[in-house]
């Protein structure tokens, strides 16, 4: 909006899918390595759709549905969401999980059609009397322009030299996210662990600054 602020350091968490895509201009622009670094870490692509139910037709008390079908990772995994204390008596929710090229392919289809997918693949274990769901929500992370991604993962060519480039400051502007977790990446608590790490950092250098 064309607001300008002003800070002797900046804490940067974009994500890793955010920085390749060149959409944020820093200056002075990252080094070679630190690029080659970016563009070198993996991104995984982690979908999960929400189905909603006037009824719960599933049975038992299980936390996790694992359904096997003939083509790899084609709505295979389901928590159920309706276990008490999750959600008011009532809500009988479903949450599928896809990953990797099979949940790139979905996040392109409409809410609908992914739907229509997700309901013949029940109604082919629960029967054809099973009721339509009342709401469905998905997660495009991988095409959301905030993000690009669902998470990162450390491929086996990357290297710690490479891990040290990614994570290097430019200038004043530190980094901090799941991503530069050298034990969690991937994870909530890798995000909090660097980001308390670099605010540390960070105090401690504004305190030398006052000394």
């Amino acid at each position: 909006d064309g607001r300008v602020f002003q800070s002797e350091y900046v804490i940067c968490t974009f994500s890793i899918g955010v920085l390749r895509k060149n959409n944020v201009k820093f200056t002075p622009d990252f080094g070679p390595q630190k690029r080659d670094a970016i563009n070198s870490f993996g991104l995984a692509a982690y979908t999960k759709i929400f189905v909603k139910f006037p009824m719960k037709f599933w049975h038992g008390h299980v936390n996790m549905l694992l359904l096997a079908g003939k083509e790899r990772g084609y709505y295979t995994s389901w928590q159920d969401l309706s276990q008490p204390g999750l959600f008011p008596p009532g809500h009988f929710i479903l949450m599928a999980t896809v990953t990797g090229d099979e949940a790139r392919r979905v996040e392109l289809l409409a809410d609908h059609v992914i739907q229509q997918e997700m309901m013949t693949v029940l109604r082919g274990v629960y029967g054809h009397k099973i009721p339509e769901p009342s709401h469905i929500h998905v997660c495009r992370w991988t095409t959301d322009q905030y993000f690009h991604q669902a998470y990162s993962h450390w491929p086996t060519h990357f290297s710690i030299e490479d891990f040290q480039h990614m994570g290097e400051p430019i200038g004043n502007v530190h980094f901090a996210g799941e991503a530069y977790s050298e034990w969690y990446f991937g994870t909530l608590q890798g995000a909090f662990y660097s980001g308390t790490q670099t605010a540390t950092k960070i105090s401690a250098l504004l305190q030398k600054c006052k000394l």
